[in-house]
C-alpha cells in the first residue's frame, strides 16, 4: 500500500561530490531532505516508486524501466565515478501493465534492447538518483519502481497514481512515492531560462496547494502560468497526488527555495481517511473549460474540430459540402490556397500536429480538414485520438503564408516567422511563437533535429509567417 509522497526536487548541486561547497547554499532544501529522509526511515518501506521528469521520455506514454537491475551515474555532471544500482520490482511491472491497459492509459515497459531501438537508455537518472542519495543515507535496502512522465493530460498523469495505488493496495508491500520535480526555472535572469514574474507565481500557488494537501488546485494550475514558469515538476506532483486518490492528505510542508535560479520544494503527504474520488469534479472542471472554449471558437477552429470529431466518432472524412451547410461563413476558404498546420492539444499538451507548408488540396477548407485528420490519427508520436477524448480537446489552426528563402539567422525572429531548413532531401518544419523557442539558433537547432539533419551541417532556409487561429 502507498504510506506516503514525497515531494522533492532533483538539482545534482546539492550532492557535495558535485556542489563542492556550492550545496552550502540551498541549506533550506537539504534541511528539507533530511526531513523527508527522516520521515522515510521511519516508514522503512519495502519499496520506493521513483516518478521521474527525465528519463527515457515519450509524448504519447509513460514509460517504467524493466530491468531486474538498474544502473545511473552523474557523468553528465562530471563525476561518472558517483553511480547507483537498484532492484527492479518486476513483478510489479507486470501487475501495472494489465491494470494500466486495462485502463487505456498508455505506457511502455522499457528493457534495455528494447532502449536501443528507441535510441535511449534503460537508466537511473538524476531526477531519481538526486533524492534517492539522499534517502539512502538512512534507509535500508529497499526495490524500486521507476516511471518516467510523459507529454499526455494532467489527468492522465493522476490516473496513472491511481492505478500504481490500486495495484499496490493489493500487495504487502509499503510504498513510497517519491515525486520528483523542480519548480519555476525562470526565479532569476542568472538562472537557467530568463527571468519570468510567472515564475514566483506559480511557485507559490504550488506551495499552497501542496501546503493545503489541496489536489484540485495544484491539478487545474493555469496553462499558461505553468508554460510560463519553465518547470519540471507539475507532472511527478500529480502522480504522486493520483496514488492518494479517495483520500484527505495530511501534508507537512519542510522548505522552499531558489537559490540558484531554480524552485526547489520539499514536503511529504500522508493518506488519511477515505473521502469521495477528485476524478469526477476534475472531469467536469476541464469539460466546463473547454465548453467555455468552444463557445467563442473561430469558424476556422470549428471546422478543424468538426473534421476530426466525424473521423474519429464514425470513421468518416468531413465532406466540405456538409461543412459548409453547417458553417455558411467558412465558404470564402474556397477562394484561398495555403499551406496549414493543425496542432490538437489535451489538457494544455500536445496531443498531435500535422501540417502542409505549401497548398495540397483544391482549397484552404480541404486543407484544414485533411491536416485535421491526420493530426488526429496518423501523428506517429502519438496514438490515435479515442471518442472519450474528444469533449477535451482544444485546438490550433497555423495557416501558411508563402515562404521565402534566407541566408543569415539574422533574418530570423521565432516570434515572427517560421523556418524551414533542408540538407540532402530531408526537411525539418518549426512554427513560430512556439514556448521555450527564443533564439533563431534555438529554432534552427530543434528544425533540424526533427528532420535528422546534424546541427553542423550548412543547410537551405526558408522563413514563413502564419495566420494563427486559437482558443485565447
Amino acid at each position: 500500500m502507498i504510506v506516503g509522497v514525497a515531494i522533492v526536487p532533483h538539482p545534482p548541486i546539492i550532492l557535495k561530490e558535485i556542489g563542492k561547497g556550492e550545496e552550502s547554499k540551498a541549506k533550506e532544501t537539504l534541511r528539507g531532505m533530511e526531513a523527508v529522509k527522516k520521515k522515510i526511515r521511519g516508514i522503512e518501506p519495502d519499496l520506493i516508486i521513483c516518478i521521474s521528469p527525465h528519463g527515457a521520455f515519450f509524448t504519447d506514454g509513460f514509460c517504467f524501466l524493466d530491468e531486474h537491475w538498474v544502473n545511473g551515474n552523474f557523468g553528465s555532471f562530471g563525476r561518472p565515478d558517483l553511480s547507483m544500482k537498484k532492484e527492479i520490482a518486476q513483478e510489479l511491472n507486470r501487475e501495472l501493465e494489465e491494470a494500466l491497459a486495462r485502463e487505456g492509459i498508455p505506457a511502455l515497459f522499457l528493457t534495455g534492447e528494447m532502449a536501443k531501438e528507441y535510441g535511449t537508455l534503460a537508466e537511473l537518472d538524476h531526477g531519481c538518483m538526486v533524492p534517492l542519495m539522499k534517502i539512502d543515507e538512512g534507509v535500508a535496502s529497499y526495490r524500486i519502481l521507476h516511471v518516467t512522465i510523459s507529454g499526455l493530460s494532467r489527468m492522465a498523469h493522476y490516473r496513472l497514481g491511481m492505478v500504481i495505488a490500486k495495484v499496490l493496495a493489493r500487495s504487502n508491500l509499503k510504498a513510497v512515492v517519491v515525486a520528483s520535480g523542480d519548480l519555476s526555472h525562470a526565479l532569476m535572469e542568472k538562472g537557467p531560462y530568463s527571468y519570468h514574474p510567472s515564475g514566483s507565481l506559480f511557485d507559490h500557488e504550488v506551495r499552497e496547494a501542496i501546503r493545503k494537501g489541496d489536489v484540485f488546485s495544484l491539478v487545474t494550475i493555469d496553462e499558461k502560468l505553468t508554460k510560463e514558469a519553465a518547470q519540471c515538476g507539475l507532472p511527478s506532483f500529480l502522480v504522486g497526488l493520483g496514488t492518494l486518490d479517495g483520500k484527505h492528505i495530511h501534508s507537512e510542508l519542510f522548505s522552499y527555495e531558489g537559490p540558484f535560479g531554480v524552485g526547489y520544494l520539499t514536503a511529504f503527504l500522508e493518506p488519511g481517511n477515505p473521502m469521495e474520488s477528485w476524478v469526477g469534479t476534475l472531469d467536469a472542471h476541464f469539460l466546463q473549460q473547454m465548453e467555455e472554449q468552444k463557445q467563442s471558437e473561430d469558424p476556422v477552429l470549428r471546422l478543424a474540430r468538426r473534421a476530426i470529431e466525424e473521423k474519429v466518432r464514425h470513421s468518416h472524412r468531413l465532406l466540405w459540402g456538409a461543412a459548409c451547410e453547417e458553417e455558411e461563413s467558412i465558404h470564402n476558404l474556397e477562394e484561398k490556397r495555403f499551406g496549414a498546420f493543425v496542432s490538437i492539444f489535451e489538457s494544455g499538451q500536445l496531443r498531435g500536429c500535422i501540417g502542409t507548408i505549401e497548398p495540397s488540396y483544391q482549397h484552404l477548407g480541404e486543407e484544414i480538414i485533411a491536416n485535421a485528420i491526420a493530426a488526429a490519427m496518423h501523428d506517429p508520436r502519438f496514438l490515435p485520438i479515442e471518442p472519450k477524448e474528444l469533449p477535451f480537446l482544444s485546438i490550433k489552426v497555423d495557416v501558411v503564408q508563402p515562404s521565402e528563402a534566407i541566408k543569415y539567422l539574422a533574418d530570423l525572429n521565432p516570434e515572427l516567422y517560421g523556418v524551414v531548413v533542408e540538407w540532402e532531401g530531408r526537411r525539418g518544419v518549426l512554427l513560430p511563437r512556439l514556448p521555450g523557442v527564443d533564439t533563431a539558433t534555438e529554432q534552427v537547432r530543434i528544425a533540424k533535429h526533427k528532420a535528422g539533419i546534424p546541427y553542423e551541417e550548412k543547410v537551405k532556409m526558408y522563413r514563413f509567417e502564419v495566420v494563427r487561429y486559437e482558443n485565447k
